[in-house]
């Protein structure tokens, strides 16, 4: 395969240039489909521009978004006039296409062939977390490309630049501190000195942040995470379980297939493979260090396996490209063994990733991308999070309370609504309610069964805090349906149809008595 090295820049150029104007397309095609955790940042970033403050509620100092830098990133964008749905998209596929590019990059580095960084870029391009997400607002696609700028830096030894993305990295989602101990623990190794200057970097970006947020919120870390880590409880490694079932989907054209858990954990053991020869065979024969490549995505599933937290399907997205170039790079490395023991061509040999892996690739790609576009994910939720705020606009008064467990399409839509949030995301006023419910349920019970239960809104807590109004998916108001005093309190005002969580609707409750 030396016969396809990038060679020449201006290869190198146009085919990274292709690369992220086919990342860039297919997610502007795709569009703002934005999904309900991002409207919880957008309110942040619109309340930052608009003078009231760093906060979700009006005088309530809460740190609830995990990422402070896309906050004030939207802020700046919403301020010129942009729109924030389309603000998060163009950040985001821009960055898609940047992580894209790195891919190629790496691989033409780690594997030689030009043919094997094509196949892994356009991976990550068709992607359909990475498209989802992108087109729902979220900045997870900005904390991917800077965990994949620090990596790609560290590989070529510019440590102090390598630093600077990865500190950014951490203010853009908490995760980014696993990049930083990761690149300064394999300086340490290889070194055998620390490394000082990462850590001075570090503090340079980062002190000045925690120093506002000590100030400002009382501390630097999200509340988010405070009141995910006490509310919920999981049987142990289901936090592992989760990442794995969405990486195969994520990393692999197969959206659309129903996946057995026997495939998707031989998945599993196939990268592991595979990223051991990438480690070991590469490296050794050149002298140079990819360790990297496989560091951060075992510690990042090492610190979600001991931590056990609910997972989304976002979270498993900064393990793709490193799934990605494990998977190629190993691979490629493979089929270089065999093709040598058996004695084919070179020509043969190329003619596998020309004629066979990437067309299947763009075919698979197309198939999926076709698949993605058709299909809103925002139906049941996000769309019927709209109508029900339109419809309550007229009924609101000025900062009347609304309680619910969902507040990011709510609260952005209905901006002048004191939000009560249910889940303590930015309520801190319900993790205890929420840790008494936790503490009546039984591990033992069915999984879905325990996640309905540990996000259901607990009765006392609306019987406290006596909200106007009430919103919630039907199986997340079990507990209150059956709860008298709330029954006497509220009245169903609005059911709208919607199959979100497996339900018949979401609900819309008033208080009868007006809050008082």
């Amino acid at each position: 395969m030396n016969s396809h090295n990038l060679s020449k820049p201006s290869t190198t150029m146009v085919l990274a240039a292709v690369i992220a104007f086919v990342t860039v397309a297919v997610r502007l095609g795709y569009g703002p489909r934005t999904v309900d955790d991002a409207f919880i940042t957008f309110r942040y970033a619109r309340n930052i521009a608009e003078g009231v403050g760093f906060v979700f509620n009006p005088g309530e100092r809460i740190l609830g978004t995990t990422t402070p830098l896309f906050a004030l990133l939207l802020a700046a964008f919403y301020r010129i006039g942009s729109q924030l749905p389309w603000s998060a998209l163009l950040i985001a596929s821009l960055a898609d296409a940047g992580t894209a590019v790195l891919i190629f990059l790496v691989i033409s580095r780690v594997s030689r062939s030009t043919l094997a960084a094509l196949v892994a870029a356009l991976l990550f391009s068709v992607s359909a977390g990475s498209i989802r997400f992108t087109g729902g607002g979220m900045e997870t696609g900005l904390f991917v490309f800077l965990v994949m700028l620090a990596t790609w830096l560290f590989i070529d030894e510019r440590y102090s630049l390598a630093a600077v993305s990865a500190a950014l990295a951490t203010l853009t989602r908490p995760e980014g501190i696993i990049v930083l101990c990761v690149l300064g623990s394999l300086f340490l190794v290889r070194f055998r000195k620390l490394p000082w200057f990462i850590i001075g970097i570090s503090l340079a970006i980062g002190l000045p942040w925690v120093v506002f947020a000590f100030a400002y919120f009382g501390s630097p870390l999200p509340y988010s995470m405070v009141a995910k880590g006490s509310t919920y409880a999981f049987p142990p490694l289901t936090a592992l379980k989760s990442l794995l079932g969405y990486l195969v989907a994520y990393t692999l054209p197969t959206d659309d297939l129903e996946l057995g858990r026997l495939f998707k954990y031989g998945f599993a053991i196939l990268v592991l493979f595979l990223g051991a020869l990438t480690a070991i065979v590469y490296g050794k024969r050149r002298g140079e260090d990819y360790s990297v490549l496989w560091a951060f995505p075992a510690v990042y599933l090492g610190v979600y396996t001991i931590a056990n937290p609910p997972v989304w399907e976002w979270y498993a997205l900064p393990l793709v490209p490193f799934t990605v170039c494990l998977l190629v790079s190993g691979g490629v490395e493979v089929w270089r063994t065999a093709v040598t023991r058996m004695r084919i061509g070179n020509l043969h040999a190329l003619g596998f990733l020309k004629f066979l892996v990437l067309p299947a690739i763009c075919l698979l790609g197309l198939v999926q991308i076709q698949q993605i576009l058709r299909i809103d994910v925002r139906v049941g939720r996000e769309l019927t999070y709209a109508d029900i705020a339109h419809k309550l606009q007229p009924l609101l008064q000025h900062e009347d309370n609304l309680a619910a467990p969902e507040i990011g399409a709510l609260g952005y839509l209905l901006p002048s609504a004191y939000m009560l949030d249910t889940q303590g995301l930015v309520s801190p006023a319900a993790v205890p309610y929420r840790q008494d419910v936790l503490r009546t349920l039984s591990l033992d019970v069915d999984f879905q069964a325990l996640w309905f239960a540990s996000g259901a809104i607990p009765p006392s807590l609306i019987a406290e805090q006596k909200p106007q109004y009430v919103v919630s998916p039907e199986k997340l108001a079990a507990l209150l349906v059956r709860d008298e005093v709330f029954s006497e309190a509220y009245r169903l005002i609005l059911t709208e149809p919607s199959d979100f969580m497996g339900g018949s609707g979401i609900l819309v409750w008033q208080r009868v008595d007006g809050g008082n």
